[in-house]
């Protein structure tokens, strides 16, 4: 969790000087996503569908937040079965 802050803030400064800025959250605890005010229990789709679903896009799960003018891709505790399943899948050579 340490870095979360950091990696928001940076975001934030880059959009505040006009970048178009997008951030991933690959944390399965979600401190980023809830940082930008997303509760990570209520997501239908987050970055773990977008892994295993070549049919998820990021437009599908991006949440943008207005205050600081960041995308973001959330996550919540499915994500830490990506590992397993991506490790393990049938294209895993691809990633």
């Amino acid at each position: 969790m340490a870095r979360q802050p950091q990696h928001e803030n940076l975001a934030a400064a880059l959009a505040a000087r006009g970048r178009k800025v997008l951030v991933i959250d690959l944390d399965p605890q979600g401190h980023l996503t809830l940082s930008f005010g997303v509760d990570p229990l209520k997501l239908e789709k987050h970055a773990y569908h977008l892994m295993i679903d070549e049919d998820i896009t990021i437009a599908s799960v991006l949440v943008y937040h207005h205050a600081s003018g960041v995308g973001l891709v959330p996550t919540n505790l499915d994500s830490i079965w990506s590992r397993n399943r991506i490790a393990h899948g049938p294209n895993w050579k691809l990633i």
